[in-house]
């Protein structure tokens, strides 16, 4: 891929592209975008300014333009810093302008010393159904980064309930 131009998005993707001044790939967005629009998977790790946040968000956003089911959460991004999400929030902005799509960020944090006590628990809990949703919570729909705080939460359940601490075998939540 040498341009933007050849990759098969619609007609609002591409002007946005265009608008914003996306013309050629870096050579991190050359190789990844069309692997992720081919429906594969890819990690990226590469250094700060090469294109990273692009290179995921346009194939996210092109695979929900072609969604049914638009009204509903799609997609969660979490990131390690608040400048981090912002950032993406804007190129999110610029980049779906136009589609109908949208994105909201909530930055929050887990407690440093980890959920102590059922109280802490089931406070986390509500807050996460009400941040994501219910169909979210479900263990074979819940997506990526806060499964680890549902785990503590799973974990700080049980043990108030059995009195011990169990391993790190999933329970399901009811």
């Amino acid at each position: 891929m040498n341009t933007f131009s050849e990759l098969p998005l619609s007609t609002i993707l591409q002007s946005n592209l265009a608008q914003h001044g996306f013309v050629q790939p870096t050579p991190v967005q050359a190789l990844a975008i069309p692997q992720q629009l081919a429906g594969h998977d890819v990690v990226i790790t590469a250094q700060t300014g090469t294109g990273k946040t692009l290179a995921f968000l346009l194939p996210l956003l092109d695979r929900l333009s072609k969604a049914s089911h638009a009204s509903s959460v799609s997609a969660l991004i979490l990131t390690p810093t608040r400048e981090l999400a912002i950032q993406i929030s804007q190129a999110f902005a610029q980049l779906a302008s136009g589609t109908g799509i949208r994105a909201g960020v909530d930055i929050g944090f887990k407690p440093a010393g980890g959920l102590r006590t059922t109280k802490d628990a089931l406070a986390w809990l509500i807050l996460m159904k009400e941040e994501l949703g219910l169909p979210w919570m479900q263990p074979d729909l819940f997506r990526i980064g806060a499964s680890g705080l549902l785990t503590d939460i799973e974990r700080q359940l049980d043990h108030y309930a059995t009195g011990r601490y169990s391993a790190a075998h999933r329970h399901p939540m009811a």
